[in-house]
């Protein structure tokens, strides 16, 4: 759910002839339905992104044809009507990037006031990756406006995390790797640097975090999440690895002097890391069959006295017997103190598979205050006991119909300690089969509300939560 105001809303939803059905709402009731075709003119277009922009509904729309991409972005009305023309906002013209996914990318600033375009193309007459970066104001009024080739081989390096400041800076982290080919199949051998890039429309400026005064030449950064709303300096923060050492990292970096202006490295106990995925609810078989684990981090932020607080993923993929792959997210919270060491570090076990999830059911929403962190997530309902409070099931994943939930889990900032309980909504029962909606939950810190959206079989709830 997107929110214009404290009484306007929006709410999207695909439907299965592949459109998408805009909803709005007055304080939080529905009052206009528009059904939108993924059409320009004639043309059949891709709905890269659906947003609010100035209090109007936007969409950004991809239309396709051989090597030629076009991005369009249409408005809507107040009448939720869409304007007469859509606006043409980037033609290319070349190879794309091989992975074909997220070749646009859409980039929305925090306070709603500026959007980014990104695309990644390749260079057609080198192997080279590039980059274009386009930065709108809330009127659609063009900023700034860049084409960078990249020193990488497309298939060398990946976006770890994009960052659009308030200010309408725009910010691109990308792992750059090692790589082999053997046929048509690329091994990515070893990570090489990590690179954070600041982009305008009369320079880029490429910070390399390996080759910097930064100390993290000899780590591997396997997760990052860039703040530029902080400070004046954009915050760098995530988790490294060297060796058989993991460890989280915080700086603060200046692109006016390219340098890193403060950093802090905290290690944690060999095989730290690791200890987290034992007790997941998979079939030992399943363990035996994993094939991949990652970190993602979420985001860094200080509690009152000055501590910091780490908030990553964990995931792990596995196959099952039946071939399939299904994918395990945990949330892990690590609390440093001012001297850097680790206070304490909890794990929230989410036992409901990305497979099952989906992607809009998927991952988790989360607010803090000055003594909690809270987080909601999908769950399943046999985790919870009569009184609705978590309860520890030994087993395999069981998933199926009427067997959903939605996880409430808080954790004490003073203790580590995590309570957890299903979120009862209108009297539920487990044959409602309920799911939340992460990605539609939206916080502000400013008013301390939290907007969320729920599902109930063919039910959707929304509401505001005071913290």
């Amino acid at each position: 759910m997107y929110h214009v105001n404290q009484t306007s809303s929006y709410s999207f939803a695909r439907t299965m002839y592949g459109g998408i059905d805009v909803f709005h709402y007055t304080n939080l009731v529905q009052d206009a339905k528009v059904s939108c075709e993924q059409k320009i003119g004639k043309q059949n277009a891709t709905i890269i992104r659906t947003l609010v922009l100035n209090g109007k509904l936007t969409m950004f729309l991809c239309v396709a044809k051989d090597k030629n991409r076009k991005l369009f972005v249409r408005t809507y009305n107040d009448s939720h009507v869409p304007t007469d023309s859509e606006m043409s906002v980037v033609e290319y013209e070349g190879e794309f990037d091989a992975s074909g996914v997220n070749t646009f990318n859409i980039v929305q600033s925090k306070n709603g006031e500026f959007v980014a375009v990104e695309y990644i193309g390749v260079d057609p007459n080198s192997e080279n990756a590039v980059v274009g970066v386009q930065v709108y104001d809330k009127n659609l009024k063009m900023l700034s406006k860049s084409v960078n080739p990249t020193p990488y081989i497309s298939r060398e390096f990946t976006v770890i995390s994009r960052n659009l400041s308030n200010k309408g800076e725009y910010y691109q982290g990308v792992s750059v790797y090692d790589i082999s080919v053997s046929g048509k199949v690329v091994y990515r051998n070893s990570l090489k640097e990590t690179v954070v890039t600041k982009y305008t429309s009369t320079e880029n400026i490429r910070l390399n975090l390996n080759t910097s005064s930064s100390q993290i030449t000899d780590k591997m950064i396997v997760a990052m999440e860039l703040n530029a709303d902080l400070k004046d300096e954009i915050v760098c923060s995530g988790i490294y690895s060297v060796k058989e050492q993991a460890g989280l990292f915080y700086m603060q970096l200046n692109f006016d002097k390219k340098d890193v202006l403060y950093q802090k490295y905290f290690d944690l106990q060999p095989g730290a890391l690791e200890e987290h995925w034992l007790g997941m609810n998979m079939h030992q078989t399943d363990q035996n069959r994993s094939f991949g684990q990652w970190y993602e981090s979420i985001g860094v932020f200080r509690t009152t006295a000055g501590d910091m607080c780490f908030v990553f993923e964990q995931r792990k993929s596995i196959m099952s017997l039946d071939s399939q792959t299904h994918t395990f997210s945990d949330i892990i919270v690590y609390k440093i103190d001012k001297n850097g060491e680790v206070s304490w570090a909890s794990k929230a076990n989410k036992t409901l598979p990305e497979y099952t999830e989906g992607k809009a059911l998927g991952g988790v929403s989360w607010y803090h205050t000055d003594t909690e962190l809270v987080f909601f997530f999908n769950d399943q309902y046999r985790n919870y006991d009569n009184s609705n409070n978590y309860k520890k099931v030994e087993g395999s994943v069981v998933v199926g119909a009427g067997e959903n939930a939605v996880a409430r889990a808080v954790v004490d900032l003073e203790t580590g300690e995590i309570k957890r309980n299903r979120v009862v909504i209108n009297g539920d029962t487990q044959e409602d089969n309920i799911h939340c909606i992460p990605e539609s939950f939206r916080v502000d810190y400013e008013t301390r509300e939290v907007y969320l959206h729920f599902v109930k079989k063919n039910t959707e709830s929304f509401g505001v939560l005071k913290f």
